[in-house]
């Protein structure tokens, strides 16, 4: 039986040493040379924050003509989960609209010539610090009584003024009233308290003050608080003026605070 193998090229003595000690995949298809990124268009971001702007000016005209009160409240220590739980009781009959001060102060009005409805504009005027809209169906005793009662508590965050003092004493640490897991030892050191483990317990070696009242929370202080379940941040609001198109628009707020003049 006579074998026939495929004809053979010539090669020199270099090629064919080459192609004895380099694998076939070494020369791989010629790649794509990189691109950049394309630029990112400043002017795509301001005509989006632009629009933005623009929806919620619309957005606040609407809700005037559609509901019959507007309230102007300021709140403290905002919490996004309270306020959607809000907002979702009082859909049927009510809306909010937060943003940026300014951008309220446009939609209704920074003066009597540019206001949206007759005395609007004094509403902006009373637009600062912490303030929402309340566009609402509801009668004024319900939105009274309604705005005195909210009140969520919840953990402070570093920044926060303490409302009380807080201090652990010394010996075995108990959270909730029960002994602190022995895991916890570690945190606790890391955020400044002097612990140590015993035996597989807790122990503070000293009386350790984690707040006074008055002062500001720190990270730290903030994180302890957490441990302890203790809460010392109230999600509150407050009417401070109302408007209607018949009447106007009433100051409902004491003037004097020096915390309504903080503008966001």
């Amino acid at each position: 039986m006579v074998s026939i193998s495929p004809p053979n090229l010539p090669q020199s003595p270099q090629s064919r040493a080459d192609s004895r000690c380099i694998p076939s995949n070494a020369y791989p298809l010629p790649l794509t040379p990189p691109q950049s990124p394309p630029p990112v268009s400043l002017t795509q971001v301001k005509k989006k924050d632009r629009e933005w702007k623009e929806g919620l000016v619309s957005q606040i005209h609407k809700n005037v003509d559609s509901y019959p009160t507007v309230y102007l409240l300021r709140y403290e220590n905002f919490r996004n989960e309270a306020f959607k739980n809000l907002r979702d009781t009082l859909r049927s009959s009510s809306t909010f609209c937060l943003g940026s001060n300014k951008v309220l102060k446009v939609a209704v009005g920074k003066s009597e010539a540019e206001e949206y409805k007759a005395g609007l504009h004094l509403l902006g005027e009373d637009i600062r610090g912490n303030s929402a809209l309340l566009f609402t169906k509801l009668p004024r005793p319900d939105v009274e009584r309604m705005v005195a009662s909210f009140e969520v508590m919840d953990y402070a965050r570093a920044g926060a003024r303490a409302t009380e003092e807080f201090a652990v004493p010394a010996g075995q640490v108990l959270q909730y009233g029960e002994p602190i897991a022995h895991t916890m030892e570690p945190t606790l050191r890391k955020h400044g308290m002097p612990t140590k483990l015993n035996k597989g317990v807790v122990e503070l070696l000293s009386d350790f003050v984690v707040c006074r009242e008055g002062e500001t929370l720190t990270p730290d202080k903030a994180a302890l608080l957490k441990i302890f379940g203790v809460q010392m941040a109230a999600f509150t609001m407050r009417l401070c003026g109302v408007w209607e198109e018949a009447t106007g628009y009433e100051r409902m707020m004491r003037s004097g605070n020096a915390t309504d003049d903080d503008d966001i």
